[in-house]
Parts: C-alpha cells; sequence; structure tokens
C-alpha cells in the first residue's frame, strides 16, 4: 500500500469517526498531553448536556471546570490534575450547573491514548447524562428507605418465604417467637408450628394457592423457641402472582390474648343468656299466678283490675320482646338468599282482617329473623297506627332488594321519625316497651341492610327496607 493509499484511508477513518461522535449521546473529548492539557476534540453532545458553546471550550478548557457544581469542583480538578500528570485514570460522577441554573448529573471516564512505547500521547475521556438514571435510583434508595423503615419499626411480624423457606424476616416477628434472624433465615417454615397438620393446613389454605387468589388471612398457632404456643392471624399475598418462584410476603399478628378475652367474653355471655332465660322463665311463671288470681278476685272496681290486666299482658311483652332482642344480637346463623315474597305472604295469613297486598319478587341475603322483622312493622301499624289495609312492594334495585311496607292509617309525626329506631322510644296512646323497632334496625343491621320511614299520602307511614340482593 502507498503512501497516497495509507493518507486516503487515515481521512476516511476520521469521517467515520467523526460521524460516529457527532451522533452520539454522550460527549467525547480528546485532550493534548502537551501544552497545558488543551481540548482538541469535543463532540457535539457537550452543547446540550451543558449548554455551553464547543468554541468556548476550545479556546478555555477551565469553562467546564467551572460549570462542575461547588459540592464536586475540588474533587474533580484533583482528579483531572493526576490524570493528565499520568497518575491515574478516573471514574467519576459529578453535578454541573447550566447556565439556566438547573442541575445535571454526568458520569464520566478519563483514559490514556498510549503509543506503541507505551507513552501517553492523548487524554481521552467520555460523558454522560445520567440525571434521569440518578432521579429514578434516588427515588427507588427513597422508597427502599421507607420501606426497611416500616419494615423495622413495624409492631407486626414481617417476612418473606420462597417455597416456605425464610429469606426475610423483621426484628418484630423474631422477637414474637423467639429466634434470632440467623436461626430463621434459609430455614423451613415448618419449625415454627406446632404439629404438621397445623403446618400442611396453613400450606393448603395460603401458600399452595397463592397465585389463585388475593391477600387473605387464616388464624393458626405457632410455637415459640421455649416452646410455648401462641395464636396468631398469619396474612398472605404473592409477590408476583404470575410467578410463585419470587416468594409471598407476610405478616404475623399475635391474637394470643385477644382469643383469651374472646372466650372470656363468651362465657360471660352464655352466662347472661342463661340468667335471662331463668328469670324470663320465673318472672312469666309468676305473671301468670297473678293473673289467674285477679280472675278469681271479685271487685266492684273494674277499672283498677283492668289495669292490672294490661300491666301483666304488658310485662309478658316486654319479656317477649327481651327475647327476640337477645336472639338478634346473638345470633351466628349463616345468611342466605330468602325470598321476600313468601316471607310477605307467610305474615299476611297471620291478619286475616287486614287487606295486606303484596306485589313484586326479590330473593335477598337474609335468614329466618327477617319473617319478624316485617311482623314486627305491620303489627304497629295495625295496632298503633289504627290501619285496616297495607301495601307491601317489593322490587330489585340494581343489587339491592328493597320491600316498601306502605300503611294508610294515623302516620307518624315528623318530629319523632328519626327516633322511632332508638332503643326503648315509644309513643301514641297505645304505647309498648319501644324494643320493636330497634330490634327491626338491629336485624336489618346484620344483614347489611337498613331501613327508613316516610309519609303515605294521604295518611299513614311508609316503611322502606333496603337489603342486599342475593346473586
Amino acid at each position: 500500500m502507498n503512501k497516497n493509499e495509507l493518507r486516503d484511508q487515515d481521512i476516511n477513518y476520521k469521517i467515520l469517526l467523526n460521524a460516529l461522535f457527532d451522533n452520539l449521546p454522550q460527549v467525547f473529548w480528546l485532550a493534548s498531553v502537551k501544552g497545558g492539557n488543551k481540548i482538541e476534540y469535543l463532540s457535539p453532545a457537550f452543547e446540550s448536556i451543558t449548554g455551553i458553546k464547543r468554541e468556548e471550550v476550545y479556546k478555555n478548557y477551565l469553562l467546564w471546570f467551572k460549570i462542575i457544581h461547588e459540592d464536586n469542583r475540588i474533587n474533580m480538578m484533583a482528579k483531572a490534575e493526576r490524570f493528565g500528570r499520568g497518575e491515574e485514570e478516573y471514574q467519576i460522577v459529578y453535578k454541573i450547573v447550566r447556565k439556566d441554573g438547573t442541575i445535571r448529573w454526568i458520569s464520566e471516564k478519563g483514559f490514556w491514548i498510549k503509543n506503541q512505547d507505551g507513552e501517553i500521547e492523548k487524554l481521552a475521556g467520555i460523558s454522560e447524562d445520567i440525571t434521569n438514571r440518578k432521579i429514578a435510583e434516588d427515588t427507588l434508595n427513597e422508597s427502599q428507605l421507607k420501606i426497611e423503615g416500616i419494615f423495622r419499626s413495624t409492631p407486626v411480624g414481617i417476612g418473606v418465604v420462597i417455597d416456605r423457606i425464610f429469606v426475610i424476616v423483621n426484628d418484630y416477628l423474631c422477637t414474637m417467637i423467639g429466634y434470632s434472624r440467623e436461626e430463621l433465615i434459609e430455614n423451613s417454615t415448618r419449625m415454627v408450628y406446632p404439629t404438621d397438620e397445623e403446618y400442611q393446613y396453613v400450606g393448603r389454605e395460603k401458600f399452595d394457592l397463592i397465585g389463585k387468589h388475593d391477600i387473605g388471612s387464616v388464624e393458626t398457632r405457632f410455637k415459640r423457641k421455649d416452646g410455648s404456643v401462641i395464636n396468631i392471624l398469619i396474612s398472605s399475598s404473592g409477590i408476583d402472582r404470575d410467578n410463585p418462584s419470587k416468594g409471598t410476603i407476610f405478616t404475623v399478628l399475635d391474637i394470643t390474648e385477644m382469643k383469651k378475652y374472646e372466650a372470656q367474653i363468651n362465657d360471660l355471655n352464655n352466662n347472661l343468656k342463661l340468667l335471662n332465660k331463668i328469670l324470663r322463665h320465673d318472672i312469666s311463671n309468676h305473671l301468670t299466678v297473678v293473673s289467674i288470681a285477679l280472675e278469681m278476685i271479685n271487685t266492684e272496681n273494674k277499672d283498677m283490675k283492668n289495669k292490672a290486666f294490661d300491666a301483666i299482658h304488658r310485662s309478658i311483652d316486654l319479656i317477649e320482646k327481651v327475647r327476640a332482642l337477645e336472639s338478634t344480637m346473638s345470633v351466628k346463623s349463616e345468611l342466605k338468599p330468602i325470598s321476600t315474597k313468601e316471607i310477605a305472604y307467610s305474615i299476611k295469613r297471620i291478619y286475616p282482617n287486614v287487606d295486606i297486598n303484596i306485589k313484586g319478587e326479590c330473593n335477598a341475603i337474609a335468614d329466618e329473623a327477617l319473617t319478624s322483622v316485617i311482623d314486627n312493622i305491620i303489627s304497629n301499624a295495625v295496632t298503633h297506627g289504627k290501619t285496616d289495609r297495607i301495601d307491601i312492594e317489593i322490587k330489585e334495585q340494581n343489587n339491592s332488594c328493597e320491600i316498601k311496607i306502605i300503611d294508610y292509617g294515623k302516620g307518624i309525626p315528623d318530629d319523632i321519625k328519626e327516633r322511632v329506631f332508638d332503643e326503648s322510644f315509644s309513643y301514641g296512646e297505645n304505647k309498648g316497651t319501644g324494643l320493636g323497632l330497634f330490634i327491626v334496625k338491629k336485624t336489618l343491621e346484620r344483614y347489611g341492610g337498613e331501613i327508613k320511614v316516610t309519609d303515605t299520602i294521604p295518611s299513614g307511614a311508609t316503611f322502606v327496607i333496603t337489603l342486599i340482593k342475593a346473586e
């Protein structure tokens, strides 16, 4: 190859390199070793990153150092001096301040270009704007710090398992079960269960099915290192539902004390129920004796005798209402789809002297106590409202069942409409115990329903019941 061919080849390489460097988003720079490290080449990306014209830096390379943030300037100049003296190459991240005042993060690598004899001929470097990456890293680090803070400080046991092997646990979990972190990590969770059955049960309920449902909870027991057993509520969820191999995050709440209190409350409730049954039974028997005795008393004071009978009847009604209230508050029967239309017709048969018209149908989530609810409202309308006609309108509304019980009696005064469902509130000539509508409200709340009362035009009251519709 002759000299002309070599010269043409060099020219082609230079054209190719210039085209490459001119289109890179990174800054490539080249400086001489002699003559004060003068900049010989600076790629166009420099201007877009720094906001400074390349011609200015060609004239005075120190302009580059002037835009370096004061936090990094001294360190960067020291590295540049050692680099220029051939003492060490460098890689550094620093900040610059553009002319418009914005701050950019730069990652820069300085390296030497040497000749065949190993002597440094040129200083070179590549600088890259990593501001977006730095912001993302800082945001991620900040989030990680927050998560770690929550992980450390929360008064709940937290951990991560893969194939039911502990991989992460927080301090609270270690304290709760008496093991150190080193004793738990990389060991099977079987070690914290009192029996194989308990371990397998939780596996079936949670971990074996983790990809098939969202976060959920299950009550179980853990055996502490000292052998004591605690009741716990464990909740878990797959880190990636589409990839169970990434593990499961779980939380553990010690509910031992809560279970003790729950047992005590159940015992107290059972004792109160027993006492209530004894009182109802004995008082009912005594009232029966009193009623028989009154029948046998021959007196001209009929008014007093009637008042005594009325008091007995009211007492018996109170006992029955208390029994119904106890049933409503303590019942634990499973709610199920109930035909509101069938309940309405079953109650209609109880009131042969009242014109009860029923239309519509809707299956609601409730139980057999719904019969008592509707019966109570109709009984009040007949006894207190003095109505001889009732319309029951049932209809579906989106996800709800609406039951309107419309009477045409005296109605309810506006000033007491909001109080009729209060405990022990009663009004009118034939005042009752005030528990009837209170029991109605409590029963409907147990169903997740509600009730309100409005006026019937031209007279009367309309009770509107809203229940959850059965699918």
